[in-house]
Order: structure tokens, then C-alpha cells, then sequence
């Protein structure tokens, strides 16, 4: 357990490993001087720029981390605290985050080994602009976690809205179990923003991430932790860390309600978690009310969050259970935001029940946004070339799916998640196996350079499906063989016996146009392959002709094909072929057949 924050052996190279407080961290960064520095034995500095990827990342995202080597098991208590400061990085000491999709800063993130699926991280600090986002993630026993499940469910909570340069302390307890004993809470400078019992994570083992990572953006940015400390087990309950800051609230009387900006005595004005007041009052020793939905204690009605306001009352020094849906004194059934509840109970001069400061709020449509990093390709027969395309997430946990129309049957689309070809004219990807990183092949064979418009959309199927806008990528195949030269080539054969070669067209000479229909010829299972010149054929009473230069090849090469036509004619017609007949019938027959040879046989 680390409980001192001492950063030891430290390293910023990727894939070694430091320590923190006697645990093991692994660096994955895209390596460069400014990606991850130690200012002192209890601060770590990280940095992106645009495009900075550690060496496991393809296209998507910008990435400077640090992953803890613990595996904790689900149904552990957890504690974690540290302060973290986002650096100024925008005009007159401003924080820009453009980012279009997450901002994350720390992650509790499952173990996918175990899992046996790839899922998202059931709990998560996020920056939404400048303001901080808490989410969490479930998925009960026997559902499936990986991203657009139907199974999956997605938790989000607001906090504060950054001051660039200042410290924040981040204090997390949790335990990830998915069942009803799973619970997660959160404070920030001591006040509470989340407080949530019920099932969290998928019943897999976690372990801790944290720095930046981001979807792409254009503007660095630069975020400083200090003081990281990890408990788990019985030492988790109530750990404050080091340099952290102790729960707020205070009370007199005998009980405190539960909130995010305060607790009450005495009648005292009482602030829910977004910041609207509600006044409380209680007879002697009482106190009164705090949470999501709102309590009261008195007969004095409290305003939730939402505005709606309900009303109860307590007899002389009770109190008042907190919950997000509702609560009333003396022992009350609190439903958590998921449906799930658990019983409070309250007596004379003391306080039960269960709260979630702040319901969680449902994610806005998004959009999801394409990149794709040359809309003009081109590939080689039988060659592979990175396609160039990313998409983003817009919640973490999102089921995005991207469709690509339009490939042709020559072509294939890889991606590097596991292997998996696509081929079809219209294909869908995960957002996963986009991002891991995609390749083109072509297995052209053809002459010319055809040219196909690839159609590239991206769809959110999360809640009410959006689709992004759509992009196109043109792919050219250039033929398997290519020249400069506009010319073909006539071959003759002379008395004496040598030929010449002439050219025009499309460079290639007749002799080897047709060599390329003796090598279909030869690959053709109904035919044996075909001999070299006539005579390997069994035209042995064509005389021999004197030594040829080089541009007998032509000669050979429709020598050759002219063989294959005779054998194949022969075995249509039978061994009387009038082709083998002609091929031995004379001298002058077989100038004659060799001057034929010289024609394209169209």
C-alpha cells in the first residue's frame, strides 16, 4: 500500500517502472523530454502535445499516463487521495481544453485480461472544458461491460469548475463490486460531490491510471499530482492521505446531515451539491437536511436539487436520513439513482441512512467526429497502406460504430485490435478496432487504375443515435505493371532466320502480351506446362535457326504461346489437330506459321 506518496527510482522512459510509495508504476508516454518529469520526491508533471501517443497507440489518443501494477479485486474497499493542478495553457492564465470527447486525469480502470472483453474504465476523473466530471460505470452479474452493451450503465456527476494553477485534492472511496455492496464517494477540498451506494465496475479486478489522456486536440496542456497515496482493505475507511483535506461540516446538537457544501445545526442554512440553498430548522438537539432530493426536519420543507420541494418532520432530536430520491426521519428506505436501496434508520439525537449527494445526470448526444489524415490514397496490387482514420468517443462507454461504403471487391480493410479483415461493399467497424489502427490492401490485377470513393460515418447508437457527418477517402489502384512509354511491339521473323521488334501502344510487344496468356496457360489446371520454343513441344522439323540476339525472346515467347493454343486445340479436336499438322507439315509452313505468330490473335 502506498501511504507516503514517495516517489523512488523514478524514470520518464516508456515502459520502465518507478515506484510510489513502495507501489509499481509502469510509463507510457510518447517519450519525449517534456511527456513526464519529477519536479520533487512527491510531484509528477505530465505533458501532451498534439499527437503524443505512447507505443501501443495508433491514431487516437494523445496520451501521457503512468498505470499502477496492483490488480485489486473486486470487492475490495479502496481509498485514493492526491491534489492535482491543471497548468494555465490558454490567454491570460486560462485553461483551453477543446478536446471533443474526454479530458481524463485519473482512472480506476478494469481489467480487461479477466474480463475477456475490451470495456471502458468503471470509474473516471474527467475535464469537460474547465470543469470537473466524475463517471462511473457498471455492469451487473452476468451482463456484458464492453462499450455499446445494452448491459452497460453510465453514472455521471459535476464538480467544481477549475482555477488554472491551483491545487485540488481528490479524495476516492470505493469498492468495486457490481453487486448491492459495491459504493463509491468523492471529495473535492473536503466537500463531498458524489456518494453513491450500489453496484460499480463488472466484478473484475481494477488497478489505477493516472496523468492525461485525451482525444486529440491542438493545444498542450500540462497537469501536476503530488502526494499520491493508494490504501486498500481496512485501512481504506476514512484514509485522508498526505496534504489532503479533511470532510467539511460541522454540528451542534448530536447529528449532521450529509451534503456537498456544508452540514447544519441549529436551523442553519443548508446548501445542497449545486449550490441552492434550503433552510432547515429542528427542535432541540436536532438538525436538519442535506441530499439530492431534500430532507427536512421540523415541519421546515427543503428544496432538492431539481426545485422540487418536499416536506416532512421529526420529533424533538431526530434527524433526517439523506438520499437521492427522498427521505424522511426515524428509519427510511433510500433508493439510489440505479433503483436500488438500502434502509436508514434514525433514533433519538443520531443520524441514518444512505445518500448520493447528486443524482446522476443523463449524457447529452454527441456527435461522434471523424478524422482522417489523407482524403487521396494510393495502393499497389497485392501492397497495404494505412488508411489514416480515427473517430472519437463522445461519453466514454458509447456505442460507436463506424460504416465505410463503397469498397471495392479488390480490397480489403484490416484492423489492428485483433486481426479481423473486412471486405464488402458496405462495412461497419467498432470505435475500438477503428482507433487500433486500419490497413488497405488491394489485390488488383487488372490494367488501367481504377478509382474507388470510399464513404466514411460515424454513428452514436447510445440513447437517441447520431451520426456524424460524412467524409470520403479516394483510393486509386495503379495497374500491376506501369511505363512512360506510349508504344507496343510487333515482332517478324526474317529468312535468315533473326528477328526484329518494333513498339507502340502501351509498351509491351505482342511476345509479351502473350506471354502473360502462356503463364495463365501454365497455372491453368486442365493444361501441362508449356515448353520453351516448338521444338520442346515436338515440332522438331522446323530447322534450327542461327544464334538470335535478345529479341528472340518475342520469337520464344509466341513460340510459346503458340504451343499452348496447339496443345490446347489438340486436346478439343484430338491428336489430328490441324494445328500439329501445320506445326510439322514443312520448312515453309512453319516460316509461315512463325510469320501467323507475329499477328495478335484478336
Amino acid at each position: 500500500m502506498d501511504t507516503t506518496g514517495t516517489i523512488t527510482s523514478f524514470s520518464s522512459t516508456p515502459k520502465n517502472r518507478f515506484d510510489i510509495g513502495g507501489d509499481g508504476y509502469e510509463v507510457q508516454t510518447a517519450g519525449n523530454s517534456y511527456s513526464l518529469s519529477n519536479p520533487d520526491s512527491n510531484t509528477l508533471r505530465f505533458e501532451v502535445h498534439s499527437g503524443d501517443r505512447a507505443w501501443y497507440d495508433s491514431s487516437y489518443p494523445d496520451r501521457s499516463e503512468i498505470e499502477g501494477d496492483a490488480r485489486i479485486a473486486a470487492g475490495t474497499p479502496i481509498a485514493i487521495d492526491y491534489q492535482v493542478k491543471l497548468e494555465p495553457n490558454g490567454p491570460n492564465n486560462t485553461f483551453v481544453n477543446t478536446t471533443s470527447s474526454y479530458f481524463i486525469l485519473g482512472q480506476m480502470h478494469n481489467d480487461d485480461s479477466a474480463s475477456g472483453v475490451s470495456t471502458s474504465p468503471p470509474f473516471y476523473v474527467n475535464m469537460v472544458g474547465d470543469k470537473m466530471e466524475f463517471d462511473a460505470l457498471y455492469a451487473l452479474p452476468g451482463g456484458n461491460p464492453s462499450n455499446g452493451s445494452s448491459d452497460l450503465k453510465h453514472l455521471t456527476w459535476d464538480g467544481p469548475t477549475i482555477v488554472p494553477g491551483q491545487y485540488y485534492d481528490i479524495n476516492v472511496q470505493a469498492n468495486f463490486s457490481n453487486t448491492s455492496a459495491g459504493y463509491l464517494k468523492v471529495s473535492v477540498n473536503g466537500q463531498e460531490v458524489v456518494n453513491y451506494k450500489g453496484p460499480l465496475g463488472f466484478g473484475d479486478p481494477t488497478y489505477w491510471e493516472y496523468g492525461i489522456y485525451r482525444s486529440p486536440a491542438s493545444e498542450s496542456a500540462a497537469v501536476d499530482y503530488r502526494n499520491m497515496t493508494l490504501v486498500t482493505g481496512s485501512a481504506a475507511s476514512g484514509w485522508q492521505g498526505v496534504g489532503g483535506t479533511s470532510s467539511s461540516g460541522s454540528t451542534s446538537g448530536s447529528t449532521t446531515g450529509n451534503s456537498s457544501s456544508g452540514t447544519t445545526s441549529g436551523g442553519t442554512t443548508v446548501t445542497n451539491p449545486t449550490g441552492t440553498a434550503s433552510s432547515g430548522s429542528t427542535s432541540s438537539g436536532g438538525t436538519t437536511s442535506d441530499s439530492s432530493s431534500g430532507t427536512t426536519s421540523g415541519g421546515t420543507t427543503v428544496t432538492n436539487p431539481t426545485g422540487t420541494a418536499s416536506s416532512g418532520s421529526t420529533s424533538s432530536g431526530s434527524t433526517t436520513g439523506n438520499s437521492s430520491s427522498g427521505t424522511t426521519s426515524g428509519g427510511t428506505t433510500v433508493t439510489d439513482p440505479t433503483g436500488n436501496t438500502s434502509s436508514g434508520s434514525a433514533s433519538s439525537g443520531s443520524t441514518g441512512g444512505t445518500d448520493t449527494t447528486t443524482p446522476a445526470k443523463p449524457t447529452t448526444p454527441v456527435a461522434p467526429t471523424l478524422t482522417v489524415a489523407d482524403n487521396t490514397l494510393s495502393v499497389s496490387p497485392g501492397g497495404s497502406i494505412p488508411l489514416g482514420l480515427g473517430v472519437s468517443v463522445p461519453h466514454v462507454g458509447d456505442n460507436v460504430t463506424v460504416n465505410i461504403s463503397g469498397l471495392p471487391k479488390y480490397e480489403t480493410i484490416t484492423d489492428k485490435l485483433d486481426g479481423k479483415t473486412f471486405s464488402g461493399n458496405s462495412i461497419t467497424l467498432t470505435a475500438a478496432e477503428v482507433n487500433s489502427g486500419l490497413s488497405l490492401s488491394s489485390s488488383y490485377r487488372g490494367h488501367g487504375h481504377p478509382t474507388a470513393t470510399l464513404t466514411v460515418t460515424a454513428t452514436d447508437s447510445t440513447g437517441t443515435p447520431i451520426t456524424s457527418a460524412a467524409q470520403t477517402i479516394t483510393v486509386k489502384d495503379p495497374p500491376a505493371t506501369t511505363t512512360s512509354s506510349s508504344t507496343s511491339t510487333t515482332t517478324s521473323v526474317t529468312s535468315s532466320g533473326t528477328s526484329t521488334t518494333t513498339t507502340s501502344g502501351d509498351g509491351r510487344s505482342w511476345a509479351q502480351s502473350h506471354l502473360n496468356a502462356a503463364q495463365s496457360f501454365n497455372n491453368h489446371p486442365d493444361f501441362a506446362r508449356a515448353a520453351t520454343t516448338r521444338s520442346d513441344t515436338g515440332a522438331s522439323s522446323v530447322p534450327s535457326t542461327p544464334a538470335t540476339t535478345t529479341t528472340d525472346t518475342a520469337a520464344g515467347a509466341g513460340a510459346k504461346a503458340y504451343a499452348l493454343l496447339n496443345q490446347m486445340m489438340a486436346g478439343d479436336f484430338g491428336s489430328d489437330s490441324h494445328f500439329a499438322q501445320a506445326g510439322v507439315a514443312s520448312s515453309a509452313s512453319s516460316q509461315q506459321q512463325a510469320n501467323f505468330l507475329t499477328r495478335p490473335l484478336h
